[in-house]
């Protein structure tokens, strides 16, 4: 996972066109079974246009990857993420 994303973290951030293109190629086995290829590309480009500005240039397009699958498959993780319970507050 990310192999391709990982060689890029600590260089300069490629051009956008370029950046999109690696990030879809990322995710697309991932989510492409489940995900049409439109509703990833649109994905990606919220999770550029979110993140950019918020975080630095490196490590935009693995935060990228992260937040567009986040967004797509609902965790990190895939299906089998399991969620953190919160606790629940001590009764009296």
């Amino acid at each position: 996972m990310l192999e391709g994303m990982t060689k890029m973290v600590g260089a300069p951030a490629p051009p956008a066109a370029e950046l999109r293109r690696k990030i879809i190629e990322e995710l697309d086995p991932v989510v492409g079974p489940r995900i049409s290829s439109d509703v990833l590309g649109q994905a990606v480009e919220r999770a550029l246009r979110d993140l950019r500005g918020s975080v630095a240039p490196e490590a935009l397009p693995e935060m990228a990857v992260r937040l567009a699958r986040h967004r797509m498959l609902g965790s990190d993780d895939g299906p089998h993420h399991t969620e953190v319970q919160r606790p629940q507050p001590a009764r009296r």
